[in-house]
């Protein structure tokens, strides 16, 4: 659950900010302040509180948090986007889905309404927590005993910067460009020691646009997981049982433009997800 204790005065100026970017979000224009104000009214930590209060705005009015991710940790997508900052946001049940769905998406530049704006994608691996974490947990083979299962999934994302240039700021207040995740219904496999030697595929239309290896992520799964928990101190939150992280994708950030078939597997496990164009969203 969002923390919500010791309320100061530099959140309860937030809650404003975070009003204007919980309504953007919901009108499908996220982040659109930054067009207004540009990234330097805004420092790292700022960012953060920012996301906190606009994260406790979703739970008041009914959304489940259901866990965490981290971002920004491969080479690549540090390269892409023109960053060096790995960072982490939260997952909602509202943004949910079971692989196998069909989501209706405009590509940008429509004239229909779209929930996602320059839809993106990354092919990355999920672990479900069995104990909860602590920020001081350090040793992998303890974070392994907290682990429950893994599995692939596809994360959704709304990549886009509307200030002057990618910001770690912008990225952190808008939820890492966070729009949903794909999964699998009935995660099966727990065995992480097989993730040493495995590959992330990632699927397009049946043509293989990306391979790579789980251990090219900075510090493996675990290491996500052990990211995680430090950054959360400053929120005073902490990783539950029960709770799914997203430990970060080892390759890039791929543009959907339009109609295809989505799909993402390693060790035999896979998630898939169908997009339409079409004048409606689904999610």
């Amino acid at each position: 659950m969002v923390n919500g204790d010791d309320v100061s005065l530099r959140t309860l100026e937030a809650r404003k900010l975070a009003e204007r970017m919980l309504a953007d979000y919901d009108a499908h224009r996220p982040n659109e302040i930054f067009a207004e104000r540009g990234t330097e009214w805004l420092s790292l930590d700022d960012a953060y509180i920012l996301q906190l209060a606009v994260a406790q705005l979703r739970v008041a009015r009914g959304e489940r948090c259901i866990g965490y991710k981290v971002g920004c940790l491969s080479s690549s997508v540090q390269e892409q986007l023109g960053l060096r900052q790995p960072v982490c946001g939260y997952l909602w049940q509202t943004e949910a889905v079971t692989s196998g769905s069909r989501l209706i998406y405009q590509p940008r530049g429509s004239s229909q309404g779209c929930r996602f704006v320059n839809l993106a994608i990354e092919g990355e691996l999920a672990l479900r927590l069995s104990q909860d974490v602590s920020a001081e947990t350090t040793i992998d083979h303890s974070i392994y005993d907290c682990v429950e299962c893994w599995f692939p999934v596809i994360e959704l994302h709304n990549a886009v910067f509307r200030g002057p240039g990618p910001t770690s700021q912008e990225l952190v207040a808008g939820n890492a460009m966070h729009a949903g995740f794909v999964a699998p219904p009935f995660p099966r496999d727990s065995c992480l020691s097989a993730l040493d030697r495995a590959e992330i595929r990632v699927e397009i239309d049946g043509k293989i646009v990306e391979t790579k290896r789980v251990a090219d992520l900075p510090g493996g799964p675990l290491g996500s997981v052990r990211r995680l928990a430090s950054l959360l101190r400053s929120t005073k939150e902490r990783l539950k049982a029960g709770d799914i992280v997203l430990t970060g994708s080892p390759g890039r950030l791929l543009p959907i433009g339009g109609s295809c078939a989505i799909a993402v597997e390693c060790e035999g496990q896979r998630v898939e997800l169908f997009v339409d164009s079409g004048s409606t969203v689904k999610g």
